[in-house]
């Protein structure tokens, strides 16, 4: 299951950003709506990936309580901040496709933007990718599950009030796989 939600996305997101691809949609959808309809269904398949991830259980690693642990979580915000940052220095509303379609209701032409190499893509090829990467990564605790965005808790069952999606089904078909120092959650 796992592999075909991959696979999904991969294939999605690949091929909707190939020129041809491109072309044909176009005859489809308004030309203004073309990146914004891509970055929707990118994010459709994305979220059904989260969605209908199934775990494949065990602790990746685990930082227990205290300044490894605030530096890890330190790293995990430091990623979201790196992720917001770059996509405004390549232009975060032309990214969204949202500039395209301001630019068409308020009647005005369209123009792409200007590849440019400003500060971090100076440095790095990708550094939105980074970004992401440090976003996954900076999770204090990690079990192999489908990356959970909550305060750097990646699919991690820990004692807190917030149940991860993957407890959140274990708990309704009646199974009992989360657990704590402390024991059972379920």
């Amino acid at each position: 299951m796992d592999l075909s939600l991959l696979a999904a996305f991969a294939i999605q997101h690949s091929g909707m950003a190939r020129p041809g691809f491109k072309a044909w949609w176009k005859r489809i959808v308004p030309e203004a709506a073309e990146r914004s309809t891509y970055v929707l269904l990118s994010s459709l398949a994305l979220a059904a990936l989260y969605v209908l991830w199934e775990p494949i259980g065990g602790v990746v690693w685990s930082v227990p309580e205290g300044i490894a642990r605030n530096l890890v979580l330190g790293l995990y915000l430091f990623g979201w901040l790196l992720l917001l940052y770059t996509t405004f220095l390549i232009d975060h509303f032309d990214l969204f496709g949202l500039k395209q379609v301001w630019r068409r209701l308020s009647d005005k032409a369209y123009r792409a933007p200007v590849f440019r190499t400003p500060s971090l893509y100076k440095l790095v090829r990708h550094p939105l990718y980074i970004g992401w990467l440090t976003i996954f990564m900076g999770g204090t605790n990690h079990d192999g599950g489908a990356p959970d965005l909550r305060a750097g808790h990646h699919g991690v069952h820990l004692d807190c009030p917030f149940a991860s999606r993957s407890e959140i089904w274990y708990r309704h078909s009646g199974m009992c796989m989360s657990t704590t120092e402390h024991g059972h959650r379920c």
